[in-house]
C-alpha cells in the first residue's frame, strides 16, 4: 500500500497520480523555464516530512533547500536548520 499519492492537471483538465512508498518516497517537481520547486516526501521514524528545494528550472541545475514541514504542520526554515 502506498503512503504517498501526488496528483498534477495540465491544461488538458485530465489529472494524473503517482506513489510512493515508505521506503521509496514521491518527488514532485514543477519548472518554469529558470526556475522551479521539488518537493520530497519521505518517511522518516514512522514521520511523513516534506522538503521543499527551489530549483533553476528547466534550464537550470542549482537546487537550494528552502524549508521542511512535519506531519504535525510544524514549517521549519532552512536557516532554523543550519
Amino acid at each position: 500500500m502506498a503512503r504517498f499519492r501526488g496528483t498534477m492537471e495540465g491544461v488538458s483538465g485530465h489529472e494524473v497520480s503517482r506513489l510512493g512508498g515508505t521506503n521509496t518516497g514521491l518527488r514532485a517537481t514543477v519548472n518554469g523555464w529558470t526556475s522551479g520547486i521539488e518537493v520530497r516526501a519521505a518517511c522518516e521514524d514512522g514521520e511523513d516530512i516534506f522538503r521543499v528545494y527551489r530549483t533553476g528550472g528547466s534550464h537550470g541545475s542549482e537546487s537550494r533547500f528552502i524549508g521542511e514541514l512535519h506531519e504535525d504542520g510544524v514549517w521549519i526554515t532552512a536557516d532554523d536548520k543550519e
